[in-house]
């Protein structure tokens, strides 16, 4: 494989990370985190700092301090963030054992985290912490703005401590950390706001380009792809046991009610969406289960790994198939390698289309990454799933076909909006799995629609940056969707 090809498969390993809860509050609490122990000389080791030269502190000594010491530091913690991540934010789950919930809680929470453990540093939440936080809620040591003239993500966060204050500001990605201060001193900066795989990404101009990636994945990217297979099916099967230990009246319970009265059960495209309904509803819930995630969301990765593995269950499979049984993946792996194989690089093609798609919006928008841009993705790698059968069809052809998925899909669920990080998500992705998957078969079988239909382009990739700017129009919707929810959770308007 040549070096071109290996930077390529690069783009995988940078669009695929991991998150255990919401990814927006997820994110809030991650600057707020990284600001406080940015105070004591403490950065996390995923950053390098050209600035920082006395360490007061040790990643391992996070650990040690009490909360109660932490929150009798705190003076004040005050947060700003786009209209998106506040939208995001405001209904996520972030703990549910302990009931914390919305962006204020994100921003409590934060400071008791571990800043090295990323978006999934809500992992490290317990009792004691959870209760700390309500505790500075409480004492309105807590302030948050919506910048509502920010259009792409950014959150800044600022935390007083007795002796110090700390500042960090994200752009553009839920973790990418631009700036970080303390007491007006710089310790850390990053000159490119916008990270190298956006902008590699957006040079890109021909699906079969993305193709030929999805197909020359160094060994490192195909396991990164494999490996959001197995964390989301893992996700899946959490989600499922924490859902029923929980006893409430839920989505995924009455979708696995209806599989269980087989009135859908033998149907692939059913299976994909139980699925996914039940391990977003258990991460909206506010239960830890670590999820791949996709540009920046966990419910996309879900979107874009778990409908491809109930699809290449029920191809190579039959009936057989055990869509929730832990020991499916080995066994696939065991019987079918090459159907496996061809499922990772489905897998891959997935994540870098609904990346491009995000890409072409912006991370955050009025439409639903979930639904649109993961659909887009999952069209994509379900069709390429469907046509590299052994023989089947030249690259030229199956480029050729996975492109008719894309306008397909683009003509089907544009438009579908976001309304913010719920429970509700759940239902919503399902019907664009179901679309998603549909749209597959379709284009499998040679049809697409019109390139004259709508804001559809000759060129797929066209259509996506179309999409795009649909997505980047959409301003006035986005203002309007986060005052009704506003509306009904405070009562007032902004």
């Amino acid at each position: 494989m040549n070096k071109g090809h290996d930077n390529d498969s690069q783009l995988l390993e940078e669009i695929v990370g991991s998150s255990s809860v919401c990814t927006e509050p997820a994110a809030i609490g991650l600057a707020v985190s990284i600001a406080f122990w940015a105070t004591k000389g403490v950065l996390p080791n995923w950053l390098e700092s050209k600035y920082l030269e006395v360490v007061e502190a040790t990643p391992a000594d996070l650990a040690s301090v009490s909360a109660q010491n932490i929150a009798c530091e705190i003076e004040k913690i005050r947060v700003s963030t786009d209209r998106d991540i506040f939208k995001n934010s405001l209904n996520a789950g972030i703990s549910y054992t302990s009931n914390l919930k919305g962006h204020i809680a994100a921003s409590a929470a934060g400071v008791f985290c571990n800043p090295d453990m990323g978006l999934d540093l809500f992992n490290s939440l317990d009792t004691e912490k959870a209760w700390c936080a309500t505790s500075l809620i409480k004492d309105g040591k807590i302030e948050f703005i919506t910048n509502y003239d920010w259009d792409e993500l950014h959150i800044e966060a600022e935390v007083v401590t007795k002796t110090h204050t700390g500042r960090t500001v994200i752009l553009c990605e839920h973790a990418n950390v631009v700036s970080i201060e303390v007491d007006g001193q710089t310790q850390y900066n990053k000159i490119d706001k916008e990270s190298k795989t956006a902008s590699r990404l957006r040079a890109l101009r021909q699906v079969a380009y993305l193709v030929n990636i999805a197909e020359n994945l160094t060994k490192e990217a195909a396991a990164k792809a494999e490996k959001s297979v197995q964390d989301n099916f893992g996700a899946f099967l959490e989600g499922k046991r924490l859902i029923f230990m929980s006893g409430e009246d839920s989505y995924g319970f009455h979708m696995m009610r209806i599989a269980e009265q087989r009135l859908s059960s033998g149907d692939f495209i059913y299976q994909a969406k139980v699925m996914v309904g039940l391990a977003v509803e258990a991460r909206m819930m506010g239960f830890h289960t670590k999820v791949a995630t996709c540009a920046g969301s966990g419910n996309m990765g879900l979107v874009a790994t778990l409908p491809l593995l109930a699809l290449a269950l029920s191809e190579s499979m039959g009936e057989s198939a055990q869509f929730d049984s832990a020991d499916s993946i080995k066994l696939m792996r065991e019987e079918c390698a090459q159907d496996w194989k061809r499922l990772i690089r489905a897998v891959a093609l997935a994540h870098l289309v609904a990346k491009y798609a995000s890409n072409s919006s912006s991370e955050l928008s009025a439409m639903c990454g979930c639904g649109v841009k993961a659909g887009f993705g999952l069209a994509a790698g379900a069709t390429y799933y469907l046509c590299d059968r052994k023989g089947s069809l030249s690259n030229t052809s199956k480029a050729k076909r996975i492109g008719f998925a894309i306008n397909n899909m683009a003509g089907a669920v544009t438009g579908m909006i976001c309304d913010g990080a719920k429970r509700g998500c759940a239902l919503k992705v399902t019907f664009a799995v179901q679309a998603a998957l549909e749209c597959a078969l379709l284009a499998a079988s040679g049809y697409s629609l019109s390139n004259f239909d709508g804001i559809l382009n000759k060129n797929p990739m066209g259509t996506l940056r179309n999409v795009g700017a649909v997505s980047k129009a959409m301003v006035e919707t986005d203002k309007k969707i986060i005052e009704l929810l506003c509306d009904r959770k405070f009562g007032l308007r902004r």
